[in-house]
């Protein structure tokens, strides 16, 4: 997909959503209307990130964020975090920061049951730090992944946490940030998968309308391309495939995709 598709895409966002009422009121303000329990029904819901307004990420998110309306995502049940939301056309709850970010998910994990599908999205930088292992010797360390934030950091350990209870019939989490293997290695299992443009060790690249998470996404709506089988359906492992076809930097090999599940990623989409 061409920075003209993703240039159309941000444009036809705005004439459809406009600026909602959802740009204007705050996180707390719109769960406190939400009811805070599982209905038994099988819902989808969604949690877009972005906390570095840049064109590439604002134009991944705004693209991601029409192509789960798309596949039945309902826009009630989609959170949508970056720095300014000035910068985007569709719907924005609040500012990606760490309160909330956990606050979100502590209200999904009143929300979200065992027939209920779940989709994180995560678009921006990413940095690896050491961190000291508890009862160990003082040199010993553990390096891990982090989610950079201008108002400080969220790591992987933070999501596990914050996802901790949260148990979906299926839980998909995409990553576009810089060492996001370490993150979706940690997270990727039991019900969840682990998608990364980059192993924990390597550096992510990217450019307007060239972007991993964004052809991962665009997989489900181009299913002439995506859809190896004829099957009728995108799975998440030829989506998976067909972003590393059009991923300049991934059909190159300087970036090795990840995706890490113990489920069956043949059998699952985002139908």
């Amino acid at each position: 997909m061409g920075v003209r598709n993703y240039t159309s895409l941000a444009l036809v966002t705005l004439f459809l959503y406009g600026c909602s009422d959802r740009q204007q009121a705050g996180l707390e303000q719109r769960i406190s209307q939400e009811a805070a329990q599982p209905n038994g029904k099988p819902d989808k819901y969604a949690v877009l990130i972005n906390g570095a307004d840049e064109k590439r990420f604002v134009a991944e998110i705004t693209n991601t964020y029409t192509i789960l309306l798309e596949n039945g995502f309902p826009k009630e049940n989609i959170y949508v975090l970056v720095q300014d939301r000035r910068n985007y056309s569709s719907p924005v709850d609040d500012v990606a920061n760490k309160k909330n970010i956990e606050t979100i998910f502590r209200h999904l994990r009143k929300k979200i049951d065992a027939e209920d599908k779940l989709v994180i999205h995560i678009s921006d930088h990413g940095v690896r730090t050491k961190i000291k292992l508890e009862n160990s010797n003082p040199e010993e360390y553990q390096e891990i992944t982090e989610i950079a934030l201008p108002s400080g950091n969220v790591s992987e350990i933070d999501l596990e946490k914050y996802l901790s209870g949260i148990n979906p019939k299926v839980g998909i989490i995409t990553t576009e940030i810089c060492y996001g293997g370490g993150l979706v290695k940690r997270l990727g299992k039991g019900k969840y998968i682990g998608i990364a443009q980059t192993t924990e060790k390597e550096v992510g690249y990217s450019r307007l309308g060239d972007t991993f998470g964004g052809f991962f996404y665009e997989a489900f709506r181009n299913s002439v391309e995506s859809d190896k089988n004829k099957d009728g359906r995108v799975t998440i492992d030829e989506a998976f495939n067909y972003a590393k076809s059009k991923h300049s930097w991934s059909r190159s090999g300087e970036v090795k995709p990840q995706l890490i599940s113990e489920l069956d990623v043949k059998n699952i989409s985002l139908k």
